[in-house]
């Protein structure tokens, strides 16, 4: 009995329970079934109300001379959270869409009207940040092409002759030249005139390029040295270290680097992805002109070196022929590339950009330098410093955690999410994130300072905005073609650390008990005028304390940086035309159907087919409530179909065979549709769930939740080559979907969803081991009660802090059964479709 008693909930935590999950009532509104409690729950508004800095504001997208630190003076109100109520019978159920009117349903309300005279967004586009690392070269080549776009620019060669003209003086070169025996009456003499194949192009460019280095001393203040390396036969690991992928490729010629940004290669290879400075690749002269291949094999590449290097701030390689060179770049905000020179008759040149793409100076060479390692004589890494800006723009060193590795996405171009995992100076464990913002958009902290104090959502600590721009590293813009290049501008926050992502979860109740909180976060944050777009597995996470943290706090949603809506103070025409990436797989159909439309019409014009395809002149359609929550769906689903109910990886089944198509632009929709609409779907999702995930009532929860998701997909398609039709006024709505998004549905799909994931939780709860049957005490202790009022939670009329916050993870093993870990890892799926190339003939990339 003495157990059972200590199990007993504190009238603390009670209160806190039914602060989240009992009805919500206006104070001089009561249900009519429902005796209000005099209990009110105290809310600390100093606590909550984002503070603002005491400089003057500003408007987003300013010059880095003066970062905006004040948030927007007005926004959707919000004065309450996600509701749950009880009836006789002791199950679960939701007011109606008759109930009284709360702040939180009065703010989705006002997000529906805002949805319905909304034209467009900012259009998504296939990204190779994805889900699986399989796949083949042809698959990841393609996804890299759109991801790069066709209109890429070529640029004069005196952009990096400038940029690299203080590596070493004409005299110096001159005395190279004359004295190294490879340079003899302006022709590099171990290179043949044409050569037959690429092959014999190796060994004299490693030759040239080390002697190159050796001459010339590049060796840096931490015994940094490089040197050149045939790696056109060796297979170069793909994936972070340390991930089970399999895949490889094989640049013609690395340069291996050490120093405090390098690690050792993986296995017994003397360079990797890891420990690469640069890269050269050979070409014939004949072949040197095919760009647009080339710049996917370069980009292949390239990626590479951004995950390994979490702190890559760019890249810059070279393609080498026997007579001529070019130059390829890569950041944030895609690829620009060089025109050809001569390197027998411009040697000094060749000779300049060598010794620049080679450098020991970390940021010359494209990393950023206030990440610093330490690495041992083993290659190591034992420690290092993470420095920034924080309040009252005073520096401050965090120390980087080296039992959690650093998380950061994997597409090229985009936003290159990093979250470095770091200590302060009292030991608090706490996330750094950085990440690359088009310009024009709305930063992050901005949201965030918003955001403050709402359960479930991810916590500010402090920021560094405008920290450098990828215009910087490009040389003049100006004259670039029309949407050729979006400028991208580096930000850093600190937010407070939590557990894990959700796809790392160890038991049922765990997962569904982060992803009901998220969704009721969720709800708050639409119904203050923000919609996340980017709803994923890497963004839920699991709290600090899983399952037993309190209600509310069992699951932490994050990364707001592809928010829109009201609260963003930008309306559709402000928005930047800047590339959106994210995981298709998470997308709704009706946004997947857009992005298979969007790639198809980019391409060129084929013979026009009978059949309805896509159409050209329908603009992206707005991000509205039923696509986010869709995404929530399809989070479930791969959850429960790719894991068994421990988290650890479930055995392959046909309904993986959706999943997987899902992550392609061409059969995405085509797969979301066919689960919503085939009859045979509930079939084969109880033959694919482990049997543990039936036990606790997840294949009735998949059924229902594909019921409530797939009616309001079928109202929206239905209407997706129509013209708008009138609003009830008659005004003609921009939005086309206008007349199937329902206020009061949205409220009742909100909490029917909640509602049977509390079911299901239920359930899973009575199933788990005693320690866990606490959380289904307070539950059920709260509901027990009539109802409650609640104080607001604030509308973002306060104030913002000084610079301030950023966050995210690492990967975990796959095993049946796995110990939770305290603080943040990446997932699993965030290894990334990888790409299995023929190492010996690069012409087949």
């Amino acid at each position: 009995m003495s157990v059972i008693s200590n199990l007993d909930p504190t009238e603390e935590e009670i209160l806190a329970v039914e602060a989240l999950v009992l009805p919500i009532a206006d104070e001089n509104e009561s249900e009519p079934d429902l005796q209000v409690a005099q209990d009110v729950i105290p809310v600390d508004q100093s606590s909550i109300l984002p503070q603002h800095a005491t400089s003057g504001s500003s408007t987003p997208g300013q010059s880095p001379a003066t970062p905006r630190r004040n948030a927007p003076e007005s926004g959707p109100t919000v004065t309450g959270t996600p509701q749950l109520s009880n009836n006789s019978s002791g199950t679960v159920s939701f007011p109606s869409a008759a109930a009284a009117t709360t702040p939180v349903r009065n703010g989705l309300k006002d997000m529906v009207g805002y949805v319905k005279h909304k034209e467009t967004q900012t259009p998504s586009k296939p990204s190779s940040d994805l889900v699986h690392d399989s796949g083949s070269a042809d698959q990841i080549g393609k996804l890299l092409k759109e991801e790069l776009g066709e209109n890429i620019p070529e640029v004069d060669t005196a952009w990096v002759a400038d940029i690299y003209r203080h590596m070493a003086s004409d005299s110096e070169i001159y005395d190279y030249l004359e004295t190294c025996g490879l340079y003899e009456n302006q022709r590099w003499v171990e290179l043949p005139e044409a050569a037959g194949t690429e092959l014999v192009l190796y060994d004299p460019f490693c030759n040239i390029i080390n002697s190159i280095l050796e001459h010339f001393d590049l060796s840096g203040p931490n015994n940094d040295a490089r040197k050149a390396i045939d790696t056109h036969l060796i297979r170069l690991k793909h994936g972070a270290p340390n991930s089970e992928t399999t895949h490889f490729s094989s640049p013609d010629i690395s340069v291996k680097g050490s120093g405090p940004s390098f690690i050792r290669a993986a296995g017994d290879q003397e360079v990797g992805f890891s420990n690469m400075a640069t890269f050269f690749d050979a070409k014939r002269d004949s072949e040197v002109n095919k760009e647009a291949k080339h710049i996917v094999q370069f980009g292949l590449y390239s990626r590479q070196l951004f995950i390994h290097q979490p702190n890559r701030r760019y890249v810059r390689s070279m393609a080498l022929t026997e007579r001529r060179a070019r130059v390829y770049h890569f950041d944030r905000s895609g690829a620009q590339y060089t025109q050809l020179f001569d390197i027998h008759a411009e040697a000094y040149l060749f000779v300049r950009l060598v010794l620049g793409l080679c450098t020991t100076e970390e940021r010359l060479l494209g990393l950023d330098d206030t990440v610093q390692w330490t690495v041992g004589a083993n290659g190591i890494r034992t420690g290092g410093t993470l420095t920034t800006i924080g309040a009252n723009n005073n520096p401050v060193v965090y120390r980087l955690s080296t039992s959690e590795k650093p998380w950061n996405r994997s597409s090229l171009r985009g936003r290159g999410t990093v979250c470095w995992p770091v200590k302060s100076r009292n030991g608090e464990m706490l996330i750094v994130k950085d990440y690359w913002m088009t310009e024009g958009r709305t930063p992050e902290y901005e949201l965030l300072e918003l955001l403050k104090g709402i359960p479930g959502i991810c916590q500010l600590v402090a920021y560094e905005g405008w920290r450098e721009q990828t215009k910087d590293f490009r040389g003049d813009t100006h004259d670039f073609p029309k949407h050729a290049f979006h400028n991208c501008i580096a930000i850093r926050l600190v937010l407070r650390a939590y557990g894990t992502s959700i796809d790392n979860f160890t038991s049922p109740e765990e997962m569904l008990a982060a992803l009901r909180d998220v969704i009721a976060a969720h709800r708050i944050v639409v119904s203050k005028g923000l919609f996340h777009r980017d709803i994923c597995h890497n963004n839920v996470l699991i709290g600090m304390h899983g399952i037993q943290a309190k209600i509310g706090e069992r699951g932490m949603l994050m990364d707001f940086d592809m928010a829109i809506g009201p609260l963003t103070g930008k309306g559709a025409s402000d928005i930047s035309e800047g590339f959106k990436s994210g995981i298709l797989m998470f997308q709704s159909a009706n946004i997947a159907k857009a992005i298979s439309d969007l790639t198809s019409t980019s391409k060129k014009p084929k013979k026009k087919s009978k059949r309805l395809g896509p159409t050209p002149n329908l603009k992206f359609p707005t991000h509205d409530h039923f696509d986010e929550l869709e995404s929530f769906f399809w989070l479930f689903c791969y959850l429960i179909f790719t894991h068994n109910p421990n988290g650890g990886k479930g055995p392959e089944t046909p309904f993986q065979q959706y999943l997987e198509a899902m992550m392609t632009a061409g059969t995405a929709a085509g797969a979301k549709d066919q689960v919503f609409q085939s009859f045979y779907i509930p079939g084969e999702a109880k033959e694919s769930l482990y049997p543990g995930w039936h036990d606790v009532g997840c294949l009735d929860l998949f059924i229902e939740w594909r019921k409530i998701m797939g009616t309001r997909f079928s109202n929206k398609a239905v209407l997706y080559h129509q013209q708008s039709a009138p609003l009830a006024d008659g005004a003609l709505p921009v939005n086309r979907f206008a007349q199937a998004i329902d206020a009061d549905d949205v409220n009742n799909v909100y909490e029917r969803i909640l509602s049977l994931i509390d079911a299901t939780l239920v359930k899973a709860l009575e199933r788990a081991a005693p320690p866990l049957r606490r959380s289904l005490r307070l539950i059920k202790r709260a509901r027990s009660l009539d109802g409650i009022r609640l104080s607001a939670i604030p509308q973002a009329s306060g104030s913002g802090s000084n610079k301030r916050a950023a966050g995210e993870l690492e990967d975990v093993e796959d095993h049946p059964k796995r110990q939770k870990r305290p603080c943040t890892g990446p997932s699993r799926l965030s290894q990334t479709i990888e790409e299995d190339t023929d190492s010996s003939d690069d012409d087949d990339i």
